[in-house]
């Protein structure tokens, strides 16, 4: 026989009220302190931001300039009411002369680069190109800060500008043109022992001393041109230079140059002011009349 036997179990659980169940975990918050920015801004570069007339120099009443550029951007401020905030030291013939700072052209690069301009005296003269020595840039009644206040550290380097930057100069020659003057033959192209000429023109007379090169391409090759020898303390507004081809030579393009392909290599070039020429000149690119295929010479 089975007994089947009930018993009754009761249950206790803990009551949970609606106010509990509506509460939302409270978030925890991070907070993250950038470090201050405690790093003086630097001079990065000085160079000349003003240009002479090509072959003249800086006249008098006119601006000569110098740009200074910045590792971030600065602000230049004058203090005590006065207009003079900063000043750059600039040696114009052995003279020390002042540059100042100009405002309006102080947001170039983001504010990284400020102008300081020098206006030209009829007693200041330069035959080598103006110069700034080394840590010429001087707080006058101003500061130079960037975003963080941070004062600037003012030491720099020494710019020289060179020839292209006299002041109060007698003339100099410069260079009119370059090109290739000699005759490739009908084929426009050089072969084995050819003679490749190349013309350089002056905008005036001038006497070669020594001998100056003229540097060229044949291809990916670099070439010497050597002067054509001139009769002494003979004037001409010409100068040839020449280069005989050998084996190897290629150029199916033309041949080409550098910007600036003169090298004077010690010699001089002068005018009748006794001014050294001012060589500049841009690049030139294949000239296409004048090719050279001398490879069966190898």
């Amino acid at each position: 026989m089975f007994v089947c036997v009930t018993a009754a179990v009761t249950l206790s659980l803990p009551v949970v009220s609606s106010a509990q169940n509506s509460e939302t975990p409270t978030p925890t918050t991070t907070t993250t302190t950038t470090p201050a920015d405690t790093t003086a801004p630097t001079i990065v570069s000085l160079e000349a931001a003003s240009q002479a007339l090509s072959g003249a120099s800086y006249s008098t009443n006119v601006f000569l300039a110098v740009e200074v550029e910045f590792s971030e951007p600065v602000v230049v401020v004058a203090e005590n009411g006065s207009t003079e905030r900063a000043t750059l030291e600039i040696d114009i013939g052995g003279v020390a002369r002042k540059a100042y700072h100009i405002a309006l052209l102080g947001l170039r690069n983001g504010g990284r680069n400020h102008i300081f301009a020098y206006l030209v005296q009829a007693d200041d003269s330069d035959t080598d190109g103006f110069s700034v020595g080394t840590n010429k840039l001087t707080l006058v009644d101003g500061t130079i800060r960037d975003a963080a206040g941070n004062d600037a550290d003012l030491s720099h380097s020494a710019l020289s500008t060179g020839r292209a930057h006299r002041v109060n100069a007698p003339p100099a020659p410069t260079v009119s043109s370059v090109a290739v003057t000699s005759d490739p033959g009908d084929d426009l192209t050089y072969g084995l022992n050819d003679t490749i000429t190349w013309t350089v023109t002056f905008n005036e007379e001038v006497t070669v001393t020594g001998s100056p090169t003229l540097e060229f391409m044949i291809g990916d090759s670099s070439r010497t041109a050597a002067a054509n020898a001139a009769p002494t303390n003979t004037a001409s507004s010409t100068s040839e230079f020449s280069y005989t081809v050998v084996g190897g030579d290629f150029d199916n393009d033309g041949v080409s140059t550098d910007a600036n392909p003169i090298d004077l290599n010690g010699a001089t070039i002068r005018g009748s002011n006794d001014e050294d020429a001012i060589l500049d000149y841009g690049l030139i690119a294949d000239v296409s009349g004048h090719k050279v295929s001398a490879s069966g010479g190898l």
